[in-house]
């Protein structure tokens, strides 16, 4: 598996909602490559961490200070989101076969 979050519906849901209703356009995605992380390795999970919470962000997208309604959606869209996208990298990382320590008695 070379992608693990295509982050579509629920940035697209929260952020914009009637637009994106009355619109054939495509909803706004991004997936997340993880195929050079050893998700066996803590550090590399770290990384893939970042790089969710940078793409939640990126499909998100932001609002402006003078827009309280909107910057409410889009929390609430990064909130959403990022529990989607969790939910995934739980699958994900259960796959991962785990690094056994081997221990000999003497």
């Amino acid at each position: 598996m070379k992608t693990i979050l295509s982050l579509a519906a629920l940035a697209a849901a929260v952020v914009g909602a009637p637009a994106f209703a009355q619109s054939d356009a495509p909803l706004p995605s991004v997936s997340v490559r993880h195929a050079d992380l050893d998700l066996s390795n803590p550090r590399d999970v770290k990384r893939l961490d970042y790089r969710i919470v940078h793409a939640v962000t990126g499909v998100c997208g932001t609002a402006s200070s003078a827009d309280p309604e909107g910057q409410t959606n889009v929390q609430r869209c990064r909130v959403e989101t990022l529990a989607a996208a969790n939910t995934q990298r739980a699958a994900l990382l259960a796959a991962v076969p785990s690094r056994a320590i081997l221990a000999s008695a003497r």
